[in-house]
């Protein structure tokens, strides 16, 4: 199942705008577009993004999340 930005927001309580500049910047190279330039993230995406709040909120730097 694909999940749109929206729904990953929805989910993760990660603001669209966070989540665009994450894939902007290499968090998710992997990430699936739309002909339009919509991303789609998959389950294990989004269970990527829960994993990158719980590193940020234990005060892993960025490059550190970016790395793994």
């Amino acid at each position: 199942m694909a999940y749109t930005i929206i729904e990953v927001s929805q989910k993760t309580g990660v603001s669209p705008r966070t989540l665009r500049y994450w894939c902007d910047n290499g968090l998710f190279p992997l990430i699936e577009r739309s002909s339009g330039g919509a991303r789609y993230f998959s389950k294990s995406d989004v269970e990527w993004v829960e994993w990158v709040v719980r590193f940020r909120k234990m005060g892993c730097a960025w490059s550190v999340c970016v790395s793994i």
